[in-house]
């Protein structure tokens, strides 16, 4: 029996689909309960990781995680100032409107 390299490629990609939709629903879980999303509402402007764990009292590190989750998910926006060298604070957060 020969596998089909097009099938096998599909059922790989449905596969991880659902994957990556569960990592997601859990990091929209956290943002809600953490207040991630209503400090992002609140702010007048992009945050970056930084003021974003500041404003919600968490770690930067773990924000950061969530932040480049949900932007890869499209549930919020980054915009990145990064030039050759860049730092954690070049990139800043929005909830996309």
């Amino acid at each position: 029996m020969s596998i089909d390299p097009d099938k096998l490629k599909l059922f790989s990609f449905l596969l991880f689909s659902k994957l990556e939709g569960a990592v997601t629903s859990g990091m929209v879980h956290l943002g809600d309960r953490l207040g991630l999303y209503r400090a992002l509402a609140a702010s007048p402007r992009a945050l970056t990781t930084t003021q974003l764990a500041a404003a919600t009292g968490l770690h930067e590190r773990w924000v950061r995680e969530w932040a480049y989750n949900q932007a890869a998910a499209k549930l919020i926006s980054f915009s990145s100032l990064r030039s050759n060298l860049p730092t954690i604070d070049d990139d800043t957060f929005y909830l996309t409107p």
